[in-house]
């Protein structure tokens, strides 16, 4: 199943399908539009990713550091299990904790 990104609108993105080495470079070249024109804070909903493995949390990643560079805040939503258990064994659970900074991540 392939991955792809729906614009709700210039604060708000939501990812559907897979987060994988095989859809990641799709995803990155679909957002990178999108995060460029979007609106702070920009929340990103996970809630409709069917898979994901470490390739799909260093593309969350990849989008915290285009947010910093855009003074962008970037909150993630829905974090599927699958992903969340990823972000606990990397040890990134500090990088993707609210801090209110701009560029860093949310997850809720």
């Amino acid at each position: 199943m392939a991955g792809h990104i729906e614009a709700l609108d210039a604060t708000r993105l939501r990812v559907h399908g897979e987060m994988s080495f095989a859809t990641v470079p799709g995803l990155h070249r679909e957002a990178a539009p999108l995060i460029a024109q979007a609106v702070s804070p920009l929340r990103i909903d996970l809630g409709v990713v069917s898979r994901a493995d470490s390739a799909g949390l260093a593309l969350l990643v990849h989008w915290l550091r285009q947010g910093r560079n855009r003074g962008l805040d970037i909150h993630f939503s829905n974090l599927p299990a699958q992903l969340s258990a990823i972000v606990q064994a990397s040890g990134l659970e500090g990088l993707l904790a609210p801090s209110g900074r701009p560029g860093q991540g949310v997850i809720r």
